[in-house]
């Protein structure tokens, strides 16, 4: 199953269910889909996430910036997490710059 992403600010991102979820939950939401977080949680929802996403980061030792390289290294290494949440981010950032809500619903 893919979960998308949305709000009015910006385009669309589809993510695989069990990645969606984890990110949801490091939001702060219960992780359920279909959801959303209003415009006036985006802010503290980003926060959450980008510290969840280090501590995922630290524990497993790869930073968006040395994923590229190790990836290089070995075309066979999993995506970190930190990087897949990129989209997102991105999304959540525009949000909270418009004062808009973000939604999730299954695809």
């Amino acid at each position: 199953m893919l979960v998308r992403f949305s709000c009015v600010e910006t385009g669309s991102v589809l993510m695989f269910s069990d990645i969606a979820v984890s990110l949801i939950k490091m939001m702060g939401a219960t992780g359920k889909v279909p959801g959303a977080i209003g415009a006036e949680d985006i802010s503290s929802a980003l926060t959450r996430l980008k510290k969840q996403l280090d501590v995922v980061a630290v524990a497993s030792d790869v930073t968006p910036d040395t994923a590229a390289s190790k990836d290089e290294k070995d075309s066979e290494s999993p995506i970190p997490l930190a990087v897949r949440a990129g989209p997102l981010i991105q999304v959540l950032e525009r949000a909270e710059a418009a004062g808009v809500a973000v939604m999730w619903e299954k695809e």
